[in-house]
């Protein structure tokens, strides 16, 4: 829909892999989603691989954020799925930790 070709059969299943992914990784609903991809439109362009799941992983597994809130977190804030992991992400939360 947004950012991929109408009719094009690799945007498609493109598409429906990144919205599956949403759905079944991030716990998203269809609302979520939509809410998020209207604030946020290049989601949709990003990585699975390289780059979403990666960045779902680092919120879950080293952050401890519990999988349902991660729906939450890209509804109310989806640029954060387009901030580098490495140089923005995990700097930032470093930080913010050697606070507490």
């Amino acid at each position: 829909l947004i950012g991929m070709g109408v009719g094009d059969e690799t945007s498609s299943s493109a598409l429906n892999r990144k919205i599956d992914f949403f759905r079944k990784e991030a716990k998203m609903n269809e609302s979520q989603l939509r809410d998020a991809i209207m604030r946020q439109p290049s989601l949709m362009q990003y990585s699975i691989e390289s780059s979403l799941r990666p960045k779902i992983q680092f919120l879950v597994n080293e952050l401890s954020i519990c999988p349902s809130a991660i729906a939450k977190i890209i509804t109310t804030a989806p640029a954060i799925m387009g901030l580098s992991l490495a140089e923005n992400l995990r700097p930032k939360v470093a930080v913010l930790m050697n606070q507490c």
